[in-house]
């Protein structure tokens, strides 16, 4: 049984949105252009760019919500 948001599609999708939303500052020329060339975000980003891009994609609902 997948479990919606531990599937690997699912964390790849989310992250290929929170990039489009938030990443023009995270990420490199050089990783950049590997995600546009087709690699998998989650193979392309570390660790920490992916906490950084997902606390990105938080703030950003939180401020919604409470907006």
């Amino acid at each position: 049984m997948v479990i919606p948001g531990y599937d690997p599609d699912d964390l790849e999708q989310t992250l290929q949105d929170l990039l489009e939303a938030h990443g023009d500052d995270l990420l490199s020329a050089d990783k950049r252009r590997r995600v546009e060339e087709g690699e998998s975000v989650l193979d392309v980003l570390d660790s920490h760019e992916i906490e950084q891009l997902l606390r990105a994609g938080g703030q950003r609902s939180s401020e919604s919500a409470s907006g």
